[in-house]
Formats: C-alpha cells, sequence, structure tokens
C-alpha cells in the first residue's frame, strides 16, 4: 500500500514532487552552529594580553577580540587581495571584547596580524 505522501506527490511535477518530499521527510538533527575560529593570534600588553580570533569570509572577515589589558591594545592587521596588500588599525580598548570587519574582496583574505599599528 502506497503511504499518503506517496499518493500526494504522484500527481505532481517533478519539481513540486521533490519539494514536497522535503516537507514529509522526517526531520534530522540540526547542523552545529558552534563555529570554532581558524585562526588566532595574542598580544601581550600592561595588565594581560589581549586575545583575537578570525575564520576568513568570502568578502568580508569579522575579527573577534577580547582584550584583558589595562591599556588599550592595537594590532596591524594585514590584508592582501589578487592586486594589493595593505595594513589597518585594529584599537581593542581596555577591558572590552567586542568584533570588526574588515573587507578584502572576493580575492582576499587576512594574512597576517603585527603587534601595534
Amino acid at each position: 500500500m502506497r503511504s499518503k505522501a506517496f499518493r500526494l506527490i504522484a500527481g505532481t511535477t517533478a519539481g513540486t514532487a521533490a519539494c514536497m518530499a522535503l516537507l514529509v521527510a522526517p526531520a534530522t538533527a540540526a547542523p552545529d552552529v558552534s563555529a570554532k575560529a581558524d585562526h588566532s593570534y595574542s598580544v601581550t600588553c600592561k595588565g594581560g594580553k589581549a586575545n583575537l580570533s578570525w575564520s576568513t569570509g568570502s568578502l568580508n572577515t569579522r575579527v573577534y577580540y577580547n582584550n584583558h589589558c589595562s591599556t588599550t591594545a592595537k594590532v596591524s592587521v594585514q590584508l592582501a587581495d589578487a592586486e594589493n596588500t595593505w595594513l589597518e588599525c585594529l584599537s581593542m580598548p581596555a577591558g572590552k571584547k567586542s568584533s570588526k570587519e574588515f573587507n578584502h574582496g572576493l580575492s582576499g583574505s587576512i594574512q597576517k596580524m603585527i603587534k601595534g599599528c
């Protein structure tokens, strides 16, 4: 005997049938959304250190930081694309945890970080 889902799909076009099959398919486990950073960097400074982490994005990369220092910490972020290499300064206020997005285009990425700006 054919299931109700099969009987519903039998009278429809292939495209609609595929969509309906997804709707009646049993639920699967949700994907793991706890992304782990691919890169990290730490800077020592007065009173502790500042930790940075990032995963390279397709057009932009968001760098997350947590500054445990008693002063503002700064790093130069070296970015590169197919044609150029450039530096941008990331200033992290004392005791703050936040992030900053860097635009590097489709062919670019963060190459490295250098203490100070």
